[in-house]
Protein backbone atom coordinates (compact mmCIF):
# COMPACT_ATOMS: atom_id res chain seq x y z
CA UNK A 1 0.00 0.00 0.00
CA UNK A 2 1.56 3.49 -1.09
CA UNK A 3 1.84 6.15 1.74
CA UNK A 4 -0.74 9.03 2.24
CA UNK A 5 0.82 12.28 2.25
CA UNK A 6 -0.96 15.38 3.43
CA UNK A 7 0.44 18.45 3.70
CA UNK A 8 -0.75 20.61 6.77
CA UNK A 9 -0.61 24.58 8.06
CA UNK A 10 -2.18 25.49 10.33
CA UNK A 11 -3.74 29.69 10.67
CA UNK A 12 -4.26 31.38 14.11
CA UNK A 13 -8.10 31.15 13.57
CA UNK A 14 -8.27 27.78 12.98
CA UNK A 15 -6.15 26.87 15.77
CA UNK A 16 -8.47 28.43 18.12
CA UNK A 17 -11.52 26.84 16.84
CA UNK A 18 -9.38 23.38 17.25
CA UNK A 19 -8.84 24.96 20.80
CA UNK A 20 -11.86 25.34 21.26
CA UNK A 21 -13.74 22.06 20.55
CA UNK A 22 -11.38 20.47 22.52
CA UNK A 23 -11.73 22.68 25.54
CA UNK A 24 -16.04 21.99 25.31
CA UNK A 25 -15.93 18.43 25.17
CA UNK A 26 -18.80 16.19 26.43
CA UNK A 27 -17.07 16.33 29.91
CA UNK A 28 -16.63 19.43 29.79
CA UNK A 29 -19.93 20.43 29.33
CA UNK A 30 -21.38 18.39 32.02
CA UNK A 31 -18.59 19.33 34.15
CA UNK A 32 -20.40 22.93 33.62
CA UNK A 33 -24.22 21.44 34.18
CA UNK A 34 -23.49 19.62 37.76
CA UNK A 35 -21.43 23.22 39.08
CA UNK A 36 -24.28 25.20 37.77
CA UNK A 37 -27.10 22.41 39.00
CA UNK A 38 -24.77 22.57 42.64
CA UNK A 39 -25.26 26.34 42.78
CA UNK A 40 -29.13 25.81 41.86
CA UNK A 41 -29.38 23.79 45.03
CA UNK A 42 -27.68 26.15 47.24
CA UNK A 43 -29.86 28.64 46.26
CA UNK A 44 -33.13 26.74 46.41
CA UNK A 45 -32.26 25.36 49.73
CA UNK A 46 -32.30 29.19 51.52
CA UNK A 47 -35.94 29.61 53.19
CA UNK A 48 -36.88 32.52 50.43
CA UNK A 49 -36.29 32.87 47.03
CA UNK A 50 -34.64 35.94 45.46
CA UNK A 51 -35.03 35.93 41.69
CA UNK A 52 -32.00 38.96 41.65
CA UNK A 53 -29.58 36.58 43.28
CA UNK A 54 -30.92 33.72 40.90
CA UNK A 55 -30.33 35.49 37.72
CA UNK A 56 -26.94 36.48 39.11
CA UNK A 57 -25.95 33.00 39.71
CA UNK A 58 -26.94 32.24 35.66
CA UNK A 59 -25.01 35.19 34.87
CA UNK A 60 -22.23 34.38 36.61
CA UNK A 61 -22.11 30.40 35.76
CA UNK A 62 -22.18 31.06 32.14
CA UNK A 63 -20.60 33.95 31.68
CA UNK A 64 -17.25 32.16 32.86
CA UNK A 65 -17.91 28.94 30.85
CA UNK A 66 -19.68 31.09 27.88
CA UNK A 67 -17.61 34.11 27.85
CA UNK A 68 -14.51 34.30 29.95
CA UNK A 69 -13.12 31.32 29.10
CA UNK A 70 -13.40 31.48 25.48
CA UNK A 71 -11.41 34.89 25.51
CA UNK A 72 -9.18 32.93 27.76
CA UNK A 73 -8.49 29.92 25.18
CA UNK A 74 -8.05 32.73 22.35
CA UNK A 75 -5.42 34.60 23.80
CA UNK A 76 -3.76 31.80 24.92
CA UNK A 77 -3.99 30.35 21.41
CA UNK A 78 -2.53 33.40 19.79
CA UNK A 79 0.10 33.35 22.02
CA UNK A 80 0.85 29.83 21.16
CA UNK A 81 0.93 30.45 17.85
CA UNK A 82 3.40 33.18 17.81
CA UNK A 83 5.19 31.29 19.96
CA UNK A 84 5.91 27.69 18.70
CA UNK A 85 7.21 27.72 15.50
CA UNK A 86 6.13 24.33 14.74
CA UNK A 87 2.87 25.44 14.51
CA UNK A 88 3.49 28.11 11.84
CA UNK A 89 5.35 25.82 9.69
CA UNK A 90 4.06 23.61 7.39
CA UNK A 91 4.35 19.99 7.81
CA UNK A 92 4.06 16.98 5.39
CA UNK A 93 2.34 14.06 7.55
CA UNK A 94 3.08 10.38 5.79
CA UNK A 95 0.40 8.27 6.75
CA UNK A 96 0.48 4.37 6.23
CA UNK A 97 -0.84 1.20 7.89
CA UNK A 98 2.09 1.52 10.40
CA UNK A 99 2.07 5.25 11.35
CA UNK A 100 1.29 8.77 11.06
CA UNK A 101 4.55 10.86 10.84
CA UNK A 102 5.12 14.25 10.43
CA UNK A 103 8.44 16.27 9.46
CA UNK A 104 8.59 19.93 9.15
CA UNK A 105 11.43 22.39 8.98
CA UNK A 106 11.81 22.33 13.23
CA UNK A 107 10.05 19.26 13.78
CA UNK A 108 9.68 15.61 13.11
CA UNK A 109 8.09 12.68 14.19
CA UNK A 110 5.70 10.06 14.26
CA UNK A 111 2.80 7.81 16.39
CA UNK A 112 1.43 5.20 16.06
CA UNK A 113 -2.28 3.68 15.53
CA UNK A 114 -2.58 2.60 19.00
CA UNK A 115 -2.27 5.98 20.26
CA UNK A 116 -5.19 7.27 18.55
CA UNK A 117 -7.96 7.84 20.25
CA UNK A 118 -10.87 9.09 17.78
CA UNK A 119 -11.14 10.66 14.30
CA UNK A 120 -13.06 14.26 14.27
CA UNK A 121 -14.77 15.31 10.44
CA UNK A 122 -15.04 18.84 9.87
CA UNK A 123 -16.30 20.46 7.03
CA UNK A 124 -12.10 21.26 5.78
CA UNK A 125 -10.20 19.00 7.66
CA UNK A 126 -9.32 15.66 10.28
CA UNK A 127 -8.31 15.94 13.75
CA UNK A 128 -6.83 13.08 14.44
CA UNK A 129 -7.27 13.04 18.35
CA UNK A 130 -4.08 11.86 20.10
CA UNK A 131 -3.95 10.67 24.04
CA UNK A 132 -5.63 13.30 25.61
CA UNK A 133 -5.44 17.04 24.02
CA UNK A 134 -3.03 16.24 21.15
CA UNK A 135 -4.44 16.83 17.66
CA UNK A 136 -2.78 15.87 14.30
CA UNK A 137 -4.41 18.34 11.87
CA UNK A 138 -4.69 17.17 8.15
CA UNK A 139 -7.00 19.95 5.74
CA UNK A 140 -8.57 17.94 3.55
CA UNK A 141 -7.53 20.94 0.75
CA UNK A 142 -3.90 18.99 1.94
CA UNK A 143 -4.53 15.54 0.36
CA UNK A 144 -2.87 15.06 -2.97
CA UNK A 145 -6.57 14.02 -4.28
CA UNK A 146 -10.09 12.95 -2.96
CA UNK A 147 -9.08 9.38 -3.66
CA UNK A 148 -6.69 9.80 -0.89
CA UNK A 149 -9.09 11.45 1.35
CA UNK A 150 -11.14 8.04 1.00
CA UNK A 151 -7.87 5.75 1.16
CA UNK A 152 -7.54 7.65 4.92
CA UNK A 153 -11.09 7.07 6.38
CA UNK A 154 -11.05 3.62 5.19
CA UNK A 155 -7.49 3.13 6.87
CA UNK A 156 -8.87 4.74 9.72
CA UNK A 157 -12.15 2.33 9.75
CA UNK A 158 -9.59 -0.91 9.42
CA UNK A 159 -8.16 0.08 12.38
CA UNK A 160 -11.24 0.49 14.64
CA UNK A 161 -10.82 3.89 15.62
CA UNK A 162 -13.52 5.98 16.16
CA UNK A 163 -15.45 8.59 13.99
CA UNK A 164 -17.17 11.72 14.72
CA UNK A 165 -18.45 14.25 12.55
CA UNK A 166 -18.97 17.89 14.38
Amino acid sequence: MEDIKVTSTIDEKTFFNISLLTYFRMRTVIIIIVVFALLQTSVLMQPYFDLTEELIIIGLTFGIYFVIFPIMIYFKAKSAVAKTAYLRESKVYTINADTIAYKGETISASSSWNDINRLIEREKYFLLRVAVRGVHYLPKDGFESAGEIQRFKNLVREKGIKISYR
